[in-house]
């Protein structure tokens, strides 16, 4: 036998290494985690989970927090805010809105998607009241909302922090409790 064939015959590693591991995939030791999470968005509307990257932020979500979820919640795929706007791009659009869509969009069946112009320019309560819903889903809905940090870079948080810093997670937290922040995704910036 060699080395090759005994690799093959091994059960898989679960430890993944340095990428997430994805929904379905089982994660190990982090129950009590995924358990606070669950319980703090089940009491709250908005929950801010920060930690220092490869921590296991996304793990947690995909493989442990979205399965959970999806048993009450209409749970959409996570998404990101960093696209940008292609160029000639109607004037007004939000672009973090934007980029909400398309994700959301994206989580849809092929033949049930529209036109991606028209969900440019939506806001994002406007998208969520029209996207098609499975016949089955729960009525709430779950948004989970990826690298969040990346749509505030451009924003002075507090006066210790220079202009096109990146802003502190204590600062991101406290902004998005206090300011309206999330309203943003509603209005054109």
């Amino acid at each position: 036998m060699t080395g090759r064939d005994a690799v093959a015959g091994a059960p898989p590693n679960p430890f993944v290494g340095p990428r997430p591991i994805e929904k379905g995939q089982p994660i190990f030791g982090r129950d009590l985690e995924i358990a606070q999470l669950y319980d703090l968005l089940c009491a709250e509307r908005v929950v801010l989970l920060h930690s220092p990257s490869g921590a296991g932020k996304s793990s947690i979500i995909q493989a442990g927090l979205i399965p959970r979820l999806a048993e009450l919640f209409d749970v959409w795929r996570p998404v990101r805010v960093n696209l940008p706007l292609p160029s000639g791009s109607a004037a007004g659009i939000n672009r973090f809105v934007r980029s909400c869509n398309l994700g959301f969009e994206a989580g849809v069946p092929k033949r049930l998607q529209r036109d991606q112009d028209a969900i440019s320019e939506m806001t994002l309560a406007a998208y969520v009241a029209g996207r098609p819903q499975r016949p089955s889903a729960p009525r709430n809905i779950v948004l989970i909302f990826d690298q969040f940090e990346e749509a505030l870079p451009s924003i002075r948080l507090d006066s210790r922090q220079s202009a096109g810093s990146s802003p502190s997670w204590e600062s991101c937290s406290r902004i998005t409790r206090t300011s309206g922040l999330f309203s943003r995704f509603g209005k054109t910036i």
